[in-house]
């Protein structure tokens, strides 16, 4: 049995980026109810998507395992460090990577409530 989960994580993306640009009709209803100004900083590049996710090859994605919502956004940007995916970032410094992660634990706990 295969499911399509294409709506609930639509990301496009070319070789080395990612972007998070797909969201279906139910989503976009669930986030403006509970948290309108969010979606907005993830219809750009790099977004907080992208302390995660990283495209790597023409056919495939890298990404940062172990995450949960339950991490705080210092550990988020640790991770994203060690796999240099604060390099999409290079106008950004700590203090704004650390926004950065923040933004990505909201739309994780506000996508899954």
């Amino acid at each position: 049995m295969a499911l399509d989960v294409t709506e609930l994580w639509g990301i496009s993306g070319q070789l080395g980026r990612v972007e998070k640009t797909c969201f279906c009709t139910a989503c976009i209803r669930h986030f403006d109810k509970n948290a309108p100004d969010l979606l907005k900083h993830y219809r750009t590049f790099p977004n907080p998507w992208s302390l995660l996710l990283r495209s790597a090859s023409s056919t495939g994605m890298t990404h940062v395992s172990d995450v949960s919502a339950s991490m705080s956004a210092e550990e988020i940007v640790g991770l994203a460090r060690q796999r240099k995916f604060d390099e999409q970032f290079p106008d950004l410094d700590y203090a704004d990577l650390l926004r950065m992660a923040e933004l990505l634990l909201r739309y994780m706990r506000v996508r899954h409530s």
